[in-house]
């Protein structure tokens, strides 16, 4: 597919930055944050949710689409994590203030101007992922900016809020969900519409990121930080990406954005040419509707489809139907970006809206559904399709379908690009529901403001960053890679503690390399901070050789309390050296492979090379 040019198209961009922040308790209670796989339910409650009206008066579109979904939400308690705030059983505890000083020590970094008053508000969230169907949201600053090689980006905003909650499962018009993440503190930030291009929409991203590890203040881990992606261009209008986690995933995500944009404005322009007027199409009645796109049974053609189009047919479950759609036919196949057509994105409102698995269009290869070029053409004949005119196919239970293909018409002949929230898929992004507004923003009255004095501001002190950090790695002595690692990694700060008791490269080897290679090999690495520097000095004063300080490493993790020294006598990891070593290598014949071979955790080899080198 053709890559268009951006700024001809009038590309905008601009991000979102979610991290959650490594408190002891969540925002508004006394629950940990630490989060435990293993950690076991001990009950559920079930909800349903439904949208409010704001401050204004007004109920917010997105909160209204999702709560006429009708869903159930089930809820699992979990015992380390959940207290009756989660439960929306209880009033909220005051703002956690060791989250507002993460967020100052951030909105510092940024160059950001700090509240006087930090006030909460609630955010109408009908989806679910929060028991009180709000999420409290707190601006902590403004008006700051971060640099980029293509100029200043601006930071209108710096928040804290609270976490969702996290899904479990997801079945027809049930989603049930975990409250042990519920609460713990996001930190979010926001850039303005300044990225020209994708490539700029992931440097800033990942600038953004750097400095938020340097603070020491955030959690690390896949789902710890999502980015939403606010894309618009000239003639479109903004759409919001929900959820990237994959940073190398940004620039792809932004641009195939402008592209889908791009590639819908031609769909309309060319339904236009066709004869299309919006007036004549979608109306708020649906009385264009019932008059050009009633849904018509044509189970009869899928007797003999794919079991998984028959069988529910056959048994009663579902039936198939059929909905006229006029000038679209080699539209609905048409490529809007990579690996996603017009039919893909009309299969997704209707996925949103009728919880469907998806639609069969006149456009497709009729095989992959079993049946044949005569059975789409039979089809298209009894719905009276003439030249352009298209088709799409629901099999589902008569309701759902006919909800499903009512979805499909509406966003067909919808000529302007609608304002949405699509949800990141990768490099590309699929419709969740229309675009949240202004409306969906309320006071919270059960926590108090939070105030920041000029002598607390004055008094924050910044953090390095982590391009500081990285040259202060590289002046001890690491190369410029491992230093880049090592300022990525979640290690940084216990090398900080341990730098200046032991050799800077053996403790970026340990804590990069063993580590993780222990981790994966099923071995709990987090020892305390104490016990790795006295495994060091063992190493330093030559008592083990470093192969052998993995091996003990990794003896030392399963045996939290022992003494290490009596652990490396029990294990036979003790050095030789010095005169013992010269007696070994006699006893061998100066056989060098062969004393590494059997001696290879106790004998360091460039002693034992240089003892090798002066008997010659």
């Amino acid at each position: 597919m053709e890559k268009p040019d951006l700024q001809k198209l009038g590309f905008k961009a601009g991000i979102e930055i979610h991290q959650r922040l490594a408190t002891d308790e969540k925002l508004f209670c006394h629950c940990p944050t630490r989060i435990r796989e293993d950690a076991y339910a001990y009950g559920t409650l079930k909800r349903r949710l439904r949208a409010v009206a704001g401050e204004l008066g007004t109920v917010d579109p997105a909160a209204a689409f999702e709560a006429a979904r009708r869903k159930t939400f089930t809820y699992q308690l979990i015992s380390e994590n959940t207290c009756l705030v989660e439960q929306d059983e209880e009033p909220p505890r005051g703002l956690n203030q060791q989250a507002l000083r993460c967020g100052l020590v951030m909105a510092k970094m940024l160059h950001a101007q700090p509240m006087d008053e930090v006030h909460v508000m609630r955010k109408t969230v009908a989806d679910g992922s929060a028991t009180s169907a709000f999420q409290r949201t707190a601006l902590v600053a403004m008006d700051g900016h971060v640099e980029t090689s293509k100029g200043i980006v601006t930071i209108p905003t710096v928040c804290i809020e609270e976490e969702s909650s996290g899904i479990v499962t997801r079945v027809s018009d049930e989603v049930t969900y975990r409250l042990d993440r519920l609460g713990i503190p996001l930190i979010e930030i926001a850039t303005g519409p300044d990225l020209q291009d994708g490539a700029h929409v992931q440097e800033t991203a990942e600038k953004i990121g750097r400095l938020l590890r340097s603070t020491g203040f955030v959690q690390r881990g896949l789902g710890t930080i999502r980015q939403d992606i606010n894309v618009s261009i000239a003639d479109g209008t903004r759409v919001e990406i929900k959820g990237a986690q994959q940073l190398e995933d940004l620039a792809a995500l932004a641009e195939n954005e402008a592209l889908r944009q791009h590639n819908l404005l031609q769909i309309a322009a060319e339904l236009k040419r066709r004869g299309v007027k919006n007036a004549d199409f979608a109306n708020p009645h649906g009385v264009t509707r019932l008059a050009f796109g009633k849904p018509h049974g044509v189970s009869h053609h899928f007797t003999h489809a794919k079991a998984f189009l028959s069988q529910p047919i056959a048994e009663g479950k579902a039936v198939a139907m059929a909905i006229k759609l006029l000038f679209t036919k080699g539209l609905l196949g048409k490529e809007l970006m990579p690996n996603h057509r017009f039919g893909t994105e009309l299969s997704g409102y209707a996925k949103a809206k009728a919880g469907i698995k998806g639609i069969i269009h006149c456009d497709e290869d009729p095989v992959k559904y079993g049946l044949t070029q005569d059975d789409f053409n039979n089809i298209s004949n009894e719905l009276d399709c003439i030249e352009d005119d298209g088709w799409a196919v629901v099999v589902a239970d008569e309701l759902t379908a006919v909800r499903a293909l009512h979805a499909v018409f509406d966003r067909c002949y919808t000529l302007e690009i609608p304002k949405e929230t699509r949800k990141a898929e990768g490099r590309i992004s699929t419709f969740m529901r229309p675009l949240p507004g202004a409306a969906r923003m309320y006071p919270e009255t059960d926590v108090l403001p939070a105030y920041v004095s000029t002598a607390e501001w004055d008094a924050l002190p910044l953090p390095k960053t982590a391009d500081e950090r990285k040259a202060d790695y590289e002046k001890l002595g690491l190369a410029s890679d491992m230093a880049e690692r090592l300022v990525r990694s979640n290690e940084w700060e216990l090398f900080d503690q341990l730098a200046g008791k032991t050799e800077a490269k053996t403790l970026a080897w340990l804590l990069l390399e063993v580590k993780p290679a222990l981790r994966r090999a099923g071995v709990d690495v987090n020892q305390p901070a104490e016990r790795v520097a006295a495994l060091l000095q063992l190493y330093s004063e030559e008592k083990i050789t470093r192969a052998a300080l993995q091996d003990l490493f990794a003896l030392a993790s399963k045996e939290p309390q022992a003494d290490l020294e009596k652990m490396v006598h029990t294990a036979k990891l003790a050095r030789i050296r010095g005169p013992a070593l010269k007696k070994l290598a006699d006893e061998w014949g100066g056989n060098f492979g062969e004393v590494m071979k059997r001696y290879r955790l106790q004998v360091d080899a460039g002693e034992l090379k240089g003892l090798l080198e002066k008997k010659k």
